[in-house]
């Protein structure tokens, strides 16, 4: 949000799911005016339909329960002109950027969460932080996220939008931005 303003922007609404993390960042910008921490139930965002002119979504997208209707619902809210910037770990990298370990993102998905569910519990021979970490993207329900699907999405949703960048700003990385059509 504090970048948000950097770059000129007036008010700024920020949406997070856990109340911990609303009340600090309330509590944070306390006496600074615009900002707008908001509670989201992480299926909806609270706000009608093109409401703002940005919408930025940095390394959530993965951890949602529907990837898809994610993306459809951050573009609801996107005024037609308006442009949504998406940024996610890419499934196709050397190394899983949540736990560090090697990526099998590439895989397809039910090989992929076989083997880690394999690997979480105990079927072969690895270390007790491997198989913890391997339980975490399990029992988080990690998605593999690329940006060829979240295209698919896009296409898919009922608002009309256009990959207009893409770009890898750091190993494992990958950005799109979309602009909605007016």
């Amino acid at each position: 949000m504090i970048a948000a303003r950097n770059f000129g922007f007036g008010e700024i609404y920020g949406t997070e799911l856990d109340p911990f993390y609303i009340s600090l960042v309330s509590d944070r910008l306390a006496g600074h005016p615009g900002f707008f921490p908001t509670a989201v139930d992480g299926r909806s965002i609270p706000f009608g339909d093109d409401t703002f002119d940005v919408v930025v979504s940095g390394h959530i997208v993965e951890h949602t329960a529907d990837p898809a209707s994610y993306v459809a619902e951050h573009l609801r809210v996107l005024k037609p002109g308006g442009y949504f910037l998406l940024e996610f770990p890419t499934r196709f990298h050397t190394r899983e950027l949540h736990t560090g370990l090697p990526s099998i993102e590439w895989l397809p998905e039910r090989v992929r969460t076989g083997i880690l569910l394999s690997i979480g519990r105990g079927a072969f021979w690895f270390s007790e932080d491997t198989r913890k970490k391997c339980r975490a993207i399990t029992d988080t329900a990690l998605k593999q996220i690329s940006l060829r699907r979240v295209r698919k999405w896009v296409v898919n949703s009922e608002s009309r939008a256009a990959l207009v960048a893409k770009g890898r700003p750091g190993p494992g990385v990958v950005y799109g931005i979309f602009l909605k059509s007016r």
